[in-house]
């Protein structure tokens, strides 16, 4: 569920990585700007998080937003928010993987949708945590 600046609910998938360097990486397949109100919740939701106070301090984590791959069509957020997992979990470093290939990747290519979406799913499911 998403809550835009007008306070209008919406459902759409974006991806939050909370970093414990304290900072926290947003990645929206609509669009790579953070809506104001969603900065705010991420921020009151950490506050509410005592054991967090100390790696976020009283303002709360920087919030980091990168281009990334967009979706072309309403309906894709959640194939691209999985699809951005796959390519984080494939490398050792998420953030140098986000800033070297998402930057110079506007759309993920069509014709392996299907193939990519059915790796992503078995790729999250296999993960031991």
């Amino acid at each position: 569920m998403v809550i835009d600046d007008e306070r209008k609910v919406n459902k759409h998938w974006m991806l939050i990585i909370a970093m414990t360097s304290g900072r926290v990486v947003f990645l929206n397949p609509l669009k790579s700007k953070i809506l104001s109100v969603m900065a705010e919740m991420i921020k009151i939701a950490y506050a509410n998080i005592s054991s967090n106070a100390i790696v976020f301090g009283t303002n709360g984590p920087e919030i980091w937003t990168f281009a990334c791959p967009k979706q072309p069509y309403n309906y894709e957020c959640g194939y691209y928010v999985l699809t951005y997992i796959r390519d984080m979990l494939q490398h050792l470093n998420p953030i140098t993987t986000i800033k070297a290939k998402f930057g110079g990747l506007s759309q993920y290519s069509g014709r392996s949708s299907l193939t990519a979406s059915t790796t992503v799913v078995k790729s999250i499911a296999s993960l031991d945590i």
